[in-house]
């Protein structure tokens, strides 16, 4: 009788806890593969033709004229979904206003504007510390885009941080923090659960 109920007892366990070893799996191997576009964060990514003094400058001149015309949008944004719906309307007059800075420093580098999911190193911004891995990303590549780049975070708007808003990006700065930690947990969770099955 004992064993019997030992047994009912193991069997109400695994099937309570199928559901969360599902979606450990699922998760935990996104994570795993480095893929951390779902934790609500939007990247800038500027690329330069070359590591030539002149296209350096002009990467420079590039990036502060995107981040100009974002500001205001940005700082409005509730959340990275209407950060991203913002963006993708916008995408065509980022495009032309890079394209512009390119010209009126006499270069004529053909200028590419895309919103996508791209691979990053580790990187800290301030108190957000981005682990490696995949990032939903606003990428502008000026000519060859072989030089140096530079990067920051669109969402939460921390291209823009200043007296008047930090507050309210560092409580959004402190959410994706606990966002992408609570990424990384499900693939432990779901490794405890395999240790589990595999000595129970």
């Amino acid at each position: 009788m004992g064993r019997k109920w030992i047994k009912w007892l193991l069997v109400l366990i695994c099937t309570a806890l199928l559901p969360v070893a599902v979606l450990g799996w699922t998760y935990g191997a996104a994570v795993a593969s480095g893929d951390y576009t779902k934790a609500g964060i939007v990247r800038l990514h500027v690329l330069a033709n070359s590591d030539s003094k002149e296209d350096q400058a002009l990467k420079r001149a590039v990036r502060d004229a995107v981040i100009d015309y974002l500001k205001p949008a940005m700082l409005t944004s509730a959340n990275r979904s209407e950060a991203e719906e913002i963006l993708r309307r916008q995408l065509p007059a980022i495009q032309d206003i890079a394209q512009q800075v390119v010209r009126s420093n006499g270069f004529d580098y053909p200028v590419r504007v895309e919103l996508g999911q791209h691979p990053f190193p580790v990187k800290t911004y301030g108190s957000l510390a981005l682990p490696a891995g995949n990032y939903q990303a606003l990428r502008v590549l000026i000519g060859e885009a072989e030089g140096q780049n530079w990067w920051c975070v669109l969402f939460p708007p921390l291209c823009f941080v200043d007296a008047t808003n930090g507050l309210a990006v560092s409580e959004q700065t402190r959410q994706i923090n606990n966002e992408i930690s609570r990424q990384e947990s499900p693939e432990i969770r779901f490794r405890l659960w395999e240790w589990w099955h595999e000595n129970i």
